[in-house]
């Protein structure tokens, strides 16, 4: 049995445990606050015709490298937000491909 003294120290250990876990989008996954750009930084790791970007999140600072795109997919997707879960990524090549992004409304 737990004692009456313990007893305010579990509801808050509860309420913790509560609050994080029903966060459930924390790196912003599902908004629409994402950017496909260009990454200079890695131009020299493609083939003609692609192009080195990242996915990047200006809101939250945050951006996943190391990625590349047709020139048409790229140049259709620039300045234009997207959700991270709908970005379709072939992770069997380096560096990654990126197959085709869902664009959100605007």
């Amino acid at each position: 049995m737990i004692k009456l003294a313990k007893l305010p120290m579990l509801v808050t250990m509860l309420g913790i445990i509560l609050v994080f876990s029903s966060s459930c989008d924390v790196f912003a996954r599902f908004k629409c606050d994402w950017y496909l750009v260009p990454d200079l930084s890695q131009k020299d790791s493609v083939e003609p015709g692609w192009v080195s970007v990242c996915i990047r999140n200006y809101n939250i600072n945050k951006q996943k490298c190391f990625l590349k795109a047709k020139l048409a997919l790229a140049e259709e997707v620039y300045g234009k937000t997207f959700r991270y879960y709908n970005a379709e990524i072939n992770t069997d090549t380096f560096p990654r491909e990126v197959v085709s992004v869902e664009l959100c409304e605007q």
